[in-house]
């Protein structure tokens, strides 16, 4: 490590950036991650000083606003799908702002209608449930009242379902539903009849 110096080290970093491999958040952590050894090594007497520090990242690329379809495009796009699963699973994605995983993985336990609370415990990837990206990703989500009762009224259709029922099951209706397949069997189509170019789930979740 003596014979690392800080020109090699900017050199390093440079490459990454010029290469265009990773991203500036990435880079950072990588440097985050040398600067930590470093720091060790100097703590225990193998370096003096930790020159990792003095690596520039370069300019940390602007954020670029999403183009956001437009409440008009949504409504448009809701009232096309048929009404039933997929149209409330579309409703209940934007009045959530909920992560693609999330919503298929609701339970009829996650809904507290009466307060107009949604928990999300779960999520789905691949079809297979596992639990929130992230610690901070559990949590109760408020709904307006207007969703609150499109979902009562779903509810309906379901006499016979359990808590532990998924709320937006497959056709199996042992497993939930693949939001992928919403997407491409109906999301897409009608967004192209459309003429929405904006249909990634990403962004009509940003909404």
């Amino acid at each position: 490590m003596k014979n690392i110096s800080r020109e090699s080290l900017q050199l390093f970093f440079n490459r990454l950036l010029l290469k265009g491999e990773l991203a500036y958040g990435t880079r950072m952590k990588v440097k985050m991650y040398l600067s930590s050894i470093f720091t060790h090594a100097v703590k225990y007497g193998y370096l003096t000083n930790n020159k990792v520090r003095s690596v520039d990242l370069g300019q940390k690329p602007p954020h670029i606003q999403p183009d956001l379809p437009t409440t008009e495009e949504l409504k448009r796009i809701e009232e096309a799908l048929p009404d039933g699963k997929y149209r409330m699973f579309f409703q209940t994605s934007m009045g959530m702002g909920a992560r693609a995983g999330e919503v298929p993985a609701l339970r009829w336990r996650s809904l507290d209608l009466d307060r107009g609370i949604v928990w999300i415990r779960q999520t789905v990837y691949e079809g297979r449930l596992d639990s929130p990206k992230t610690h901070r990703s559990a949590r109760p989500v408020y709904i307006p009242e207007e969703l609150v009762q499109k979902l009562r009224e779903y509810r309906k259709q379901f006499p016979n379902a359990t808590d532990d029922d998924f709320v937006f099951p497959s056709q199996t209706g042992k497993t939930p539903m693949r939001y992928s397949n919403l997407l491409k069997r109906w999301l897409r189509p009608i967004c192209k009849r459309l003429g929405i170019t904006r249909t990634t789930w990403l962004l009509l979740c940003h909404w």
